[in-house]
């Protein structure tokens, strides 16, 4: 799949994986720009949230927008027995 492919791909596929050493069910969405993470899963990944450089305005399938300021930069995720880091954008309460 090619990178234009992805980003007009709205398959959605759900798996567990290993991020920052926890076992994590996550979506991923190969259409999305970012990556996310929970307000509740974030307090596992013992790192400080640091500012974003600009202002992330998302919505929501069902509608809710927010604007988000907080990334989790290099959490290491393990896929199979691939290990790489990835930058994680904090979502509020609520979304």
């Amino acid at each position: 799949m090619t990178r234009q492919d992805a980003q007009v791909s709205n398959v959605v596929v759900e798996c567990t994986i290993f991020l920052a050493g926890h076992t994590a069910r996550v979506l991923f969405d190969l259409g999305a720009t970012h990556s996310f993470t929970s307000k509740t899963f974030a307090h596992k990944l013992n790192k400080n949230p640091k500012p974003l450089k600009f202002q992330l305005l998302i919505s929501t399938p069902v509608g809710i927008e927010a604007t988000i300021n907080l990334i989790y930069k290099g959490c290491e995720v393990m896929i199979e027995k691939i290990k790489t880091l990835v930058d994680l954008v904090k979502l509020e309460n609520g979304i």
